[in-house]
């Protein structure tokens, strides 16, 4: 029977029996969807009231993402029962012969393959079910203030419990490297007006990445602009560049006068011949 299907007790039941799955990993993400649930319960209690009208879009969107997160979550419960089951075929295989035994441990691998890529998926959308607690927590209904608290928490716990069981499958793959599906990925890009100055003080909420006429989930935002900088110049000292010697010094100068923020950013500039 699915999770989906099991009723409260019989799930716990399952966890607390003496078998292998459903284990810890399905744990995990079960609590994940918890976690994803009141978050998406503190956003609608936020939504329509008149208090909170100002961040009701937000709302609405982290809404639809959490009810997307605890289904997601929900389903990679399963998965995850799914792929410990068949690392434990994988060891049950004969290894009476010399290719039995390779067959056996490529069948072994690639099934703990399976089981570390689960709880993988798992820990994003937990971290990103914790991003959107601190979101409602911060910015949705004061009433439902402990809910999203609670949310926070368990959401924390789900991410350490995936995390613990990745860790323990990686211990144990006799590969260097393994392959992992990527669902998050680094944009970097800049800001500018009309006249093409830096445009400072942007927040997630001011972005919009588009990609085949829809619109991404911006899991996390940075701005350069509030991380320390460190740069280091090399100068070109040697007789051929005399004659310009002084264009270059004035160059770098401008560049650091324009670039470094005293009392945070650092440089350092090395002369060659």
């Amino acid at each position: 029977m699915s999770i989906r299907d099991e009723s409260v007790w019989a799930l716990l039941e399952g966890f607390s029996a003496a078998t292998p799955t459903p284990g810890g990993g399905s744990a995990a993400a079960f609590v994940g969807s918890v976690a994803a649930s009141l978050v998406a319960m503190v956003a609608g209690l936020t939504v329509g009231k008149r208090a909170y009208q100002s961040v009701e879009p937000e709302m609405q969107r982290i809404l639809s993402e959490a009810t997307q997160l605890r289904d997601e979550l929900l389903e990679l419960a399963e998965r995850d029962s799914e792929a410990f089951n068949a690392v434990m075929a994988a060891y049950k295989l004969p290894k009476e012969t010399e290719s039995d035994r390779a067959a056996r441990e490529q069948a072994i691998q690639a099934a703990l393959k399976g089981a570390t890529e689960i709880p993988y998926q798992t820990a994003l959308r937990c971290s990103r079910v914790l991003e959107l607690a601190e979101v409602v927590v911060t910015r949705g209904n004061k009433s439902a203030l402990s809910d999203g608290g609670a949310a926070a928490a368990l959401a924390e716990s789900a991410l350490q419990a995936a995390l613990l069981n990745i860790a323990i499958n990686l211990a144990s793959l006799s590969d260097e490297t393994i392959k992992l599906e990527v669902t998050r990925v680094n944009l970097l890009f800049t800001v500018t007006d009309r006249r093409g100055r830096f445009v400072k003080n942007l927040s997630k909420d001011d972005i919009d990445v588009i990609e085949n006429k829809r619109r991404q989930n911006i899991i996390e935002f940075v701005s350069e602009s509030n991380i320390p900088l460190r740069i280091a110049m090399l100068v070109d000292v040697s007789n051929s560049i005399r004659q310009r010697f002084r264009f270059e010094l004035e160059a770098a100068g401008e560049f650091l006068q324009r670039v470094i923020r005293p009392g945070v950013d650092k440089a350092l500039i090395y002369a060659f011949h």
